[in-house]
């Protein structure tokens, strides 16, 4: 399969164009990101020229031609997290409900993208690790809530997303799928001192789930990308 990717200036959108018939799974999840079908042309996918989108079309194409599963791919947020891009409108606030103790509960982060199906994804696969099997969905409000957007940075609740290689244990988490050993894992149990397996954090580093930063951190100097992507959450 060949994947060429076309930016179509004339229509502000983002074109993917596919040598052959996408399989299934494919298909499913660029509709769950956004690229809709184009009609009479089977083997084209169409978004809006948005980063998110042009990010993963050309994160698509990369895998592609390393030989790369393209399903370990994962869609990314356009933006950094800033109190500027929250004052631009260029984020979501997002709830994830999970149960606990036989109810219903709702835990809010902020996802740097203003699209309701980019946030969405990106809420959807870190909820559904974070809270596994106990995970029951997200609700998404783009561009809404900026005063509790304000606070959820400050407080490190920003979702920044995921590498866009992951590893078959991520795909199992991602997929609702009990995760299974790894070889380092197996290893570590048999060390002398007894187990030792990784932490939630530990799991939520190596899928590329960003550190948080502190309220002092957010407001007294700019970060730069390379920090970002250093970072992840952990409530």
């Amino acid at each position: 399969m060949r994947i060429e990717v076309i930016l179509n200036d004339a229509k502000s959108g983002v074109e993917l164009l596919f040598s052959k018939e996408l399989p299934i799974a494919l298909s499913n999840r660029l509709k769950e990101y956004g690229f809709k079908p184009v009609n009479g042309q089977p083997l084209k996918r169409y978004a809006p020229q948005h980063p998110a989108f042009i990010n993963y079309a050309k994160a698509l194409q990369e895998a592609l031609l390393k030989g790369k599963d393209l399903l370990s791919v994962h869609i990314q947020p356009s933006f950094e997290p800033s109190r500027e891009n929250i004052d631009n409108t260029k984020f979501s606030y997002v709830m994830i409900s999970f149960s606990k103790d036989g109810a219903i509960k709702q835990e809010s982060y902020v996802v740097f993208d203003p699209y309701k199906k980019v946030a969405a994804a990106i809420a959807t696969r870190f909820g559904q690790y974070k809270y596994k099997e106990a995970f029951k969905g997200v609700a998404v409000y783009p561009r809404n809530y900026k005063a509790n957007a304000r606070t959820l940075l400050k407080e490190g609740k920003v979702i920044t997303g995921a590498p866009r290689e992951a590893q078959p244990e991520a795909e199992n988490a991602a997929s609702g799928v009990k995760q299974h050993e790894t070889a380092s894992d197996k290893e570590a149990d048999t060390t002398p001192g007894g187990p030792s397996k990784k932490s939630e954090g530990e799991q939520l580093t190596d899928l590329g789930f960003k550190n948080l930063f502190t309220a002092e951190e957010a407001f007294s100097k700019p970060f730069t990308v390379m920090e970002l992507q250093s970072r992840w959450y952990d409530a």
